[in-house]
């Protein structure tokens, strides 16, 4: 069986040694549910309970922090109905998602793709990070 796009990403941090949180516990998913106003689905339970988002400032080779859940809960930063989880060269432009309790969907500021799941922006993120304008860096 195949490792999902979410797992590899988590496992390409540790790797690369990126900073990231220890995973969420239910008391942060009950706060992340509480801000989004429904309940977190499944895959977004599932990619906090993996880590739960990059340290404060910490980003990946492609200078894109991934959130913690207080940070998601702290800024709020809604566009659209789309709620900010990630950002890019210090909020340049976010990652946001939509969900409910059964369905997301994932936006990239500055493009126009909307992705019918985490997996399937992550599978992106890994293997063409490029239709996003990142190159990574040495």
């Amino acid at each position: 069986m195949s490792t999902d796009s979410i797992t590899q990403a988590v496992q390409k941090w540790r790797t690369n040694g990126v900073a990231l949180n220890q995973p969420a516990t239910q008391s942060n998913l009950d706060r992340l549910s509480k801000c989004l106003g429904a309940r977190v689905p499944t895959e977004l339970a599932r990619y906090y309970g993996l880590a739960n988002g990059m340290k404060d400032c910490a980003t990946d080779g492609w200078h894109l922090s991934f959130w913690s859940i207080e940070r998601v809960v702290r800024e709020q930063d809604w566009q659209n109905d789309a709620i900010a989880i990630a950002d890019f060269l210090i909020s340049s432009h976010c990652i946001r998602l939509t969900c409910d309790a059964d369905a997301i969907e994932v936006f990239v500021d500055g493009t126009d793709d909307i992705f019918p799941s985490l997996d399937s922006f992550f599978r992106a993120y890994m293997y063409t990070p490029d239709r996003f304008g990142m190159k990574e860096t040495p």
